[in-house]
């Protein structure tokens, strides 16, 4: 470190403001096409914390270090920009490019050690002769960082034009926005919510819109975020529910039916302002019940502050107020919520019902667990977006007594949801929609699980928020990390032999983040465990919430008594597997397949996808397991036109017989194709199962 004025440099680098003169040089100076990479260090305040600030002084020097001889006998020029931030400017060359970034991660790594939450994070932009200055290009990678910052890896996020387009659209959207507020531009909109079984209202959510004075509509996906970015929005909201409350006073006023108004409340409002204090002073002015106007708070909010929140959410109750989980199932944050707090209402998060229709199998599992749940813990729930027939058959199944969404109203004027509110066909009465308005309480979720745990599953450590009889028992003395935990229930027989292998490979640290990598955000298995003697069914499940990322790996993980239909899925599975060795569900208009079932000898002996294009797998099965002699026979049958041409104007089931090849030997086979259950003209599903024959019987 050297003096220079009044201060000490930490590096041997040019400071802000020689090397953006430096670079504006460059810049003038060079034909070539040139490109800035800007770097942080993420979480660096916490290395200062952790290791001394004169180790982080050390980490920025030998940054400096790295950057001087990176540069040496070149014309590239590079920075120390303040803080943890450096910058290099450089011909655009891939593998130049690609050397920096490498070389800085690695020195990064090195310093760090076993801390993974301390890493380099890089943003880039390119340029080629066009009249910008350096200190724009260097705003440039400094928003390119913000894309990557909060992730993992040595990523880097090049700003390009249109990003910076975009950002520049945002800013200039800002004082539009200040005006709207000022002229009341902003207005709410209702989306009524429905019973389920007869489309009847039984309430609202007030949505907020922007009316330009020429009558044209500014998507609340355009100004929220900036709103929310520059600290406008709860100035919004505010104004929001306060023409919430004065319509409600109108139509209390003219008699008409009275159900109630839901409107939202965000993170940043409970940290801005004393929600509670506004909504009583509001009720106040236009003398309204509480009863009127219910709160919906989105689930990621419970993750910020929870002792504001609680009180908040507390202080609402004892005035009357009622209180909705908004986007319930998006997080698990509420389910380690629920046992501190109460809540009247469970509002489903969209997703899961898009997921739900798209893969009917997985996602209605687990609406179909939150369901139990609430009706377990008798909060009542109900589900967002839905859409369409098909939905609302689904939810009906699954026994939800309400909705909201497209299917029943689009988001309309307050004055149109008046209109409706004037005809008793279209309104639920008290009754219909009794179970929303009725106060629910949660103290019944600690029964609702066996066992609870927060779990770091790169640390393996561990927070149990509830626990069973046998967890005293097998923790003593108490495990290092959740995995040695696992592991002892092995070790004392407690885990089913027939489900040991299957037990092992889920608690696998590298397994569950190869999970989480493809995007499964809850992990669902069946184990045997032995209780008092007996081995019983048990549920194990792991919660991925949204904030999971590169400073946050910690998931909810939950052990619950499985229902008696889990052994029955079971002794079903087991059937299946000694008489078939592969099942697969094949849809004949988007010709894809999926595996619903596969042998263990199967899986060792194949390298076939479990879900794809179904021509790719008839070709597989073709060239490497059918026998030269039956190919032609076996692509004959597996053909996509040929089952839709059949099952269009038949209900029989058809099969072709084939010589599988297997460790080099034939073996008689048999692939069978059947309608589905769920066979229907605009979604035309079959079924294909595989298993063993006798060649000398006659096809079918």
């Amino acid at each position: 470190m050297t003096k220079k004025g009044n201060f000490i440099c930490i590096t041997k680098l040019p400071t802000r403001m020689e090397f953006l003169e430096k670079t504006d040089e460059l810049m003038k100076e060079s034909a070539l096409s040139l490109c800035m990479i800007s770097m942080d260090i993420r979480n660096f305040h916490f290395y200062n914390k952790w290791h001394g600030r004169a180790q982080g002084d050390a980490l920025l020097g030998a940054v400096s270090d790295y950057l001087n001889d990176f540069i040496k006998g070149t014309n590239m020029v590079a920075g120390y920009l303040g803080g943890d931030n450096f910058s290099i400017v450089m011909e655009q060359d891939k593998a130049m490019e690609d050397r920096v970034i490498k070389g800085l991660d690695e020195l990064v790594s090195r310093y760090a050690g076993d801390d993974k939450a301390i890493s380099a994070a890089f943003g880039g932009y390119k340029f080629n002769g066009e009249d910008i200055s350096a200190s724009d290009v260097y705003d440039y990678t400094v928003d390119a960082l913000g894309r990557v910052r909060n992730k993992m890896g040595a990523e880097i996020f090049w700003n390009v034009d249109a990003s910076i387009k975009s950002r520049e659209k945002e800013m200039r959207l800002i004082p539009n926005i200040l005006k709207a507020l000022v002229n009341k531009e902003f207005c709410f909109y209702v989306q009524p919510k429905c019973n389920i079984k007869n489309g009847k209202i039984i309430g609202g959510e007030a949505l907020v819109r922007w009316v330009k004075p020429d009558g044209s509509l500014v998507s609340p996906g355009i100004f929220v975020p900036v709103m929310e970015e520059h600290g406008l929005i709860t100035r919004l909201d505010c104004f929001i529910w306060e023409q919430v409350c004065l319509n409600m006073k109108n139509w209390i006023e003219e008699d008409l039916p009275v159900v109630p108004m839901s409107v939202n409340v965000s993170r940043i409002d409970i940290n801005q302002l004393d929600v509670a204090d506004e909504f009583i002073r509001l009720i106040r002015k236009y003398e309204i019940p509480a009863s009127c106007i219910e709160i919906e708070i989105t689930e990621s909010a419970y993750m910020d502050d929870d002792y504001l929140l609680l009180n908040t959410i507390d202080k609402l109750h004892r005035h009357g107020f009622k209180v909705l989980i908004d986007d319930f199932g998006s997080g698990y944050s509420s389910l380690n919520m629920l046992k501190d707090t109460q809540a009247d209402v469970l509002k489903l998060d969209m997703k899961l019902l898009s997921d739900a229709e798209s893969n009917e199998k997985k996602s209605t599992s687990i609406l179909e667990s939150i369901l139990e749940m609430s009706r377990q813990i008798r909060v009542p729930a109900i589900i967002e977006g839905l859409e369409t027939p098909k939905q609302l058959k689904i939810m009906s199944n699954l026994g939800c007594e309400f909705a909201q969404g497209f299917y029943f109203y689009k988001p309309m004027p307050a004055s149109e949801y008046e209109e409706l509110l004037r005809d008793p066909l279209k309104v639920g009465n008290s009754e219909e929609g009794r179970v929303v308005l009725q106060k629910s309480h949660l103290q019944q979720f600690s029964d609702y699980f066996i066992k609870a745990a927060n779990v770091d599953i790169i640390t393996g450590h561990y927070e149990f928020i509830k626990k069973d009889e046998m967890h005293n028992q097998v923790n003593q003395p108490e495990a290092a990390t959740i995995f040695e935990y696992i592991d002892r229930f092995a070790e004392l027989g407690l885990v089913h032999p027939d489900d040991l292998f299957d037990y092992r490979i889920l608690f696998n640290t590298n397994v569950l983040l190869s999970l989480i990598e493809k995007g499964h955000k809850n992990i669902l298995k069946h184990f045997r465990y032995k209780v008092d003697g007996a081995y019983k069914w048990a549920t194990f499940e792991i919660m991925v919430p949204p904030e999971y990322g590169d400073d946050n790996h910690i998931v909810l993980m939950t052990w619950k008594n499985a229902d008696y239909s889990v052994s029955l899925v079971h002794e079903y599975e087991k059937l299946v597997t000694e008489n078939f060795s592969k099942i697969a569900k094949v849809n004949l208009d988007t010709k894809k397949y999926e595996m619903l079932h596969v042998s263990k000898i199967e899986k060792v002996d194949s390298d076939f996808e479990e879900e794809g294009e179904f021509d790719d797998f008839a070709n597989f099965v073709t060239i490497e397991k059918v026998a030269p002699e039956d190919t032609e026979k076996f692509k004959e049958f597996a053909d996509i036109e040929k089952f839709k041409e059949h099952f269009r104007n038949s209900d029989e089931k058809i099969n072709v017989r084939y010589n599988r090849i297997m460790d080099g030997e034939k073996m008689p086979t048999v692939m069978e194709a059947t309608k589905s259950a769920s066979y229907t003209d605009t979604n035309p599903e079959i079924l294909l199962y595989v298993r063993r024959g006798r060649m000398e019987h006659k096809e079918d």
